[in-house]
Order: C-alpha cells, then sequence, then structure tokens
C-alpha cells in the first residue's frame, strides 16, 4: 500500500543511502513530497529532482549576527570575542546551521 509522505533527507552524500532510502519511489503516492539536501550536485541529477534551489551563503554581516544571537544573546560579539567570532563565522562558511549549533555551545 503507497502512502502520501513528506521526507526531508539532509546532507545527502552516497546514492547508495538515497536509493535504500527511497528507491525509485514508487512506493509514495502521487504528490508525496521528498526534500534532499546535499552538497554534491550529481545526487540530484540521479535522482531526478523535479525541483533543484541552490542556496546562497549568508553574507558574513548577517553571519556574525546569527552567530552572536546564539553565543551572546545579542546582536554582536563584545570587543574580547570579536575576531574570534569572525574566525567562527569565515570557518562556518555562512551554513546558519552551523553557525547556530556552534554558537549555542
Amino acid at each position: 500500500m503507497s502512502k502520501k509522505i513528506l521526507v526531508l533527507l539532509d546532507d545527502m552524500d552516497d546514492n547508495t543511502h538515497l536509493n535504500a532510502l527511497v528507491g525509485d519511489g514508487t512506493w509514495f503516492q502521487t504528490r508525496s513530497i521528498v526534500i534532499i539536501t546535499t552538497r554534491n550536485k550529481s545526487i540530484l541529477d540521479e535522482a531526478r529532482a523535479a525541483h533543484k534551489y541552490q542556496l546562497e551563503e549568508l553574507p558574513s554581516n548577517q553571519s556574525l549576527i546569527l552567530f552572536s544571537r546564539h553565543a551572546f544573546r545579542k546582536d554582536s560579539p563584545s570587543s574580547d570575542y570579536e575576531v574570534i567570532s569572525c574566525d567562527v563565522v569565515s570557518t562556518t562558511g555562512g551554513l546558519p546551521l552551523a553557525l547556530e549549533v556552534i554558537g549555542s555551545f
């Protein structure tokens, strides 16, 4: 029996895993949604993705604000932590989830 579902596959980097989880999609009802996040465009090509959306990195000033909100509970770091905060923002490459997780620690 097929089901109408929503599946989110985050950070897929192996077609084998994608095939094991989704297969050819025939076991899902039409109008089911499978969202795949990946840095490897070939995975989306092989999966025959109907829609592709390229995410852009956050600009460094917005990245610093996001990081600071999670790390310091304000929009900017104190002067004592400004250099290391900028280093964290640079290292994460503007990826929001990484900024939030690292900032929370």
